[in-house]
């Protein structure tokens, strides 16, 4: 396994709006999502779409 980050959310502000992490924070989850998120939400269509 590659130790090379992946390019994720580049931007410092969260990839979710505040009622999804309402709702994440309610569940419990907030953190692991916020840190899941940011590895794996892009500002941009991959060329496939």
């Amino acid at each position: 396994m590659s130790d090379t980050p992946l390019a994720g959310w580049p931007h410092p502000e969260s990839p979710f709006h505040d009622g999804e992490r309402a709702v994440q924070q309610r569940v419990g989850v907030a953190d692991k999502v916020e840190t899941s998120g940011r590895r794996v939400i892009r500002d941009y269509m991959p060329d496939q779409h």
